[in-house]
């Protein structure tokens, strides 16, 4: 994770019932959960077989982690998952684009069919907080809330200012969905200073104290301006 959970919650005091991580990959932030939740259950979703195996070895003992072998979105059924053999972390259901120019050593040569669901129909239990990080498929997975997302309060969701796959949602359109839902984006942290990739974490508007709101919403237009003029140069290059 590229938000630093513990200091968040020293900050704000999450009031956090349970979680679901969409995209758990191998559950490495299940300790973080832990540590600043210890009363809260854990759902870990991951669509790709063998990661979802090592899942099962992983938390076959835990009682408070819950594993879902399934992919989310805004269907259901079965869809085609493009994965890489040199990094587990990258597997997506959209066709990388960018992707392979900013990332040459992540090679895409594998897929499989895995299940997918909208999240409403898992009836997950008094979940309150979704941690997303799906590869360029997360505002089709926050359609998939439908009425769900209601209950939620808090989100931490991986954003893109750049089209790493193709026809993927950009940090605006999750903005404008989020907004749209209730949501302020609280905090913004990208990976490199190129600001291609990050993490994003909304909280629900009425949980927010006034003052936070309006910083964010300072804070959100000067940072749009600083992105923009960073990263327009670049993704012009990349697509010529």
């Amino acid at each position: 994770m590229l938000i630093d959970l513990i200091s968040l919650n020293k900050s704000i005091n999450l009031n956090v019932d349970n979680i679901a991580h969409i995209g758990a990959n191998l559950g490495q932030e299940v300790s973080t959960y832990n540590e600043i939740f210890p009363n809260s259950y854990v759902y870990l979703i991951e669509p790709q077989k063998l990661l979802f195996q090592e899942l099962e070895k992983k938390f076959k003992n835990n009682s408070k982690v819950t594993l879902i072998n399934k992919a989310l979105g805004n269907t259901t059924g079965k869809v085609k998952l493009n994965s890489s053999s040199t990094n587990k972390s990258a597997a997506s259901i959209l066709e990388p684009y960018l992707h392979k120019d900013i990332h040459p050593e992540v090679i895409f040569e594998g897929s499989e069919v895995v299940s997918i669901d909208k999240y409403k129909n898992l009836n997950l239990k008094n979940v309150n907080f979704l941690n997303i990080d799906t590869q360029g498929y997360e505002l089709e997975i926050l359609r998939g809330l439908e009425e769900e997302i209601k209950n939620i309060k808090y989100i931490q969701t991986e954003i893109n200012n750049v089209p790493l796959y193709k026809k993927m949602p950009l940090l605006k359109d999750i903005d404008k969905f989020l907004q749209n839902a209730g949501f302020i984006r609280l905090i913004t942290v990208f990976w490199n200073e190129e600001c291609h990739w990050g993490d994003a974490f909304y909280i629900r508007k009425v949980d927010a104290k006034l003052r936070t709101r309006i910083r964010c919403i300072i804070k959100n237009k000067l940072f749009k301006y600083k992105i923009f003029y960073r990263t327009t140069i670049r993704v012009r290059k990349l697509l010529k």
